[in-house]
C-alpha cells in the first residue's frame, strides 16, 4: 500500500484502524518513515502496541487508543485507511481541513466518493488520492 505514494524516511504514516499493526511495522521496517496508528478496538490497540515493542519498533511507531474521529490528523504526510464508504464519506471532510496541501490518503477497496484519485492499483483495489 505504501509503495505507491513513495514513501520516504521523511513522511509520517497515519493509519486509520491500524489492527495489527501491519502497515506501521512495513512503513516504519521497509520505508524508514516514521508512523502513528489509531485504533478503537482495545484488543487490538493492546495487540499493536505489544507487537511494536517486541519488534523494537517503539521508537518509531507510535499505537493511539481512541476514535480517529477525534484524533488531530494535521501532523500526517500520508494516510492510509481500510474504511467503508459511509466511513470514508464522514472523513473526507475531516481529511480536507487538517491535512496539509500535498499531504496522501490511500484507501484500500473503498474509493472516496467526490475525489479523483491520482494513482491507482485496480487489481490490488488501491487509491491514492492528494490533498490540495
Amino acid at each position: 500500500m505504501l509503495e505507491i505514494a513513495d514513501t520516504d524516511q521523511d513522511d509520517i504514516v497515519y493509519d486509520l484502524g491500524c489492527g495489527n499493526g501491519r502497515i506501521l511495522k512495513t512503513a516504519a521496517n521497509e520505508f524508514n518513515a516514521s508512523a502513528v496508528g489509531i485504533e478503537i478496538s482495545p484488543l487490538m490497540y493492546l495487540w499493536s502496541k505489544i507487537s511494536m515493542h517486541s519488534s523494537g519498533l517503539s521508537e518509531k511507531v507510535e499505537i493511539k487508543f481512541g476514535d480517529f474521529f477525534k484524533q488531530d490528523l494535521s501532523e500526517a504526510s500520508i494516510v492510509t485507511v481500510f474504511q467503508s464508504i459511509e466511513s470514508n464519506k464522514k472523513l473526507r471532510k475531516k481529511l480536507e481541513n487538517e491535512l496539509k496541501s500535498g499531504s496522501k490518503v490511500i484507501s484500500y477497496h473503498w474509493k472516496f466518493e467526490g475525489w479523483n484519485p491520482i494513482k491507482t492499483d485496480d487489481e490490488k483495489e488501491i487509491y491514492m488520492y492528494e490533498i490540495s
